[in-house]
């Protein structure tokens, strides 16, 4: 990430911010420019990596979605696949930046004031299968960072056979969510069916009952991730296809809590987008009262 330049004049840099109209403004009043400054957008995070030769570069890059927000038109998040992940093109990729990078490195104190805010006001949108491990992420990003993180997302698109993930790193990425990210409060996880389906399978047994795995390595990894948060989540989303949204429901009704009732999601015109319901389930040490469970979403 940004680290702050050391300079060799560092009294005349100093002297330049005590007097700077900018630094002598309440910082209540900063901070509210450094929060309209930070875009309060979705950043998408790519990894790279080069093993081929002797000295092994590691790093990551990003792009600004430039996709709608809200339900329905938002396919970066509801349909995870390789056809929709059109924020990234070669032509796109030049400009949607961050475009605070340069006030970032004007200063120690414009640094050290505003970092934070880069971190805590703006959505990660972030596809793991793409980081060979992802406690990488500790080392390509600075701990206090990640730490400011507040909503983040995870997408687990099937493109190719290299995508495929094992089912092992799928439930140790999400157990190392509330460790990387302690002060998480929004979190959403899209889930193609080919992913599931290739991930649980292995490419074998195409025709095998999914819904033993599917209640242990994807409820059960996202229902003891919302309970290690214990109300600290104040959103929490699970958006999958029609083929597993089925299957989810039909589980819910053989815990013996019946058909979950399920809401519409429409957008502005009363189009039907698709459906959700909430799962509920029991906290640790529910002192707060508070509701614990997550939207299960279906993808139309």
């Amino acid at each position: 990430m940004v680290s702050p330049l050391a300079s060799s004049e560092a009294r005349g840099a100093e002297r330049a911010i005590r007097y700077s109209r900018f630094f002598r403004l309440p910082i209540e009043l900063r901070e509210m420019i450094y929060i309209h400054l930070f875009e309060r957008g979705r950043v998408h995070v790519w990894y790279f990596g080069s093993e081929q030769s002797k000295a092994y570069r590691q790093g990551w890059w990003h792009t600004i979605c430039h996709r709608p927000t809200y339900y329905g038109n938002d396919r970066c998040r509801t349909h995870p696949t390789a056809a929709d992940r059109s924020c990234l093109t070669p032509e796109q990729s030049q400009t949607a930046r961050l475009r605070v990078f340069g006030w970032l490195l004007c200063c120690r104190r414009a640094y050290s004031e505003s970092i934070q805010f880069l971190y805590s006001s703006n959505t990660f949108s972030v596809e793991p299968n793409y980081f060979p491990s992802f406690s990488d992420m500790e080392r390509l990003f600075p701990p206090n960072c990640l730490s400011s993180v507040k909503s983040l997302e995870l997408l687990y698109p099937v493109a190719t056979y290299r995508d495929i993930p094992i089912l092992d790193r799928f439930t140790s990425t999400i157990a190392l969510i509330p460790s990387i990210f302690p002060h998480l409060r929004t979190f959403h996880i899209a889930i193609s069916s080919w992913w599931m389906l290739c991930a649980l399978e292995h490419w074998e047994h195409f025709t095998a009952n999914h819904t033993a795995l599917v209640r242990s390595e994807l409820l059960g990894t996202l229902d003891g991730l919302v309970r290690r948060f214990d109300g600290r989540l104040k959103e929490c989303e699970v958006t999958v296809d029609p083929n597993y949204y089925e299957i989810v429901k039909l589980l819910e009704d053989e815990n013996g809590s019946g058909r979950p009732v399920e809401i519409p999601v429409m957008n502005w015109t009363k189009e039907l987008l698709g459906r959700k319901y909430w799962r509920p389930i029991e906290g640790e040490s529910d002192v707060r009262n508070t509701r614990l469970g997550y939207w299960i979403i279906m993808a139309c």
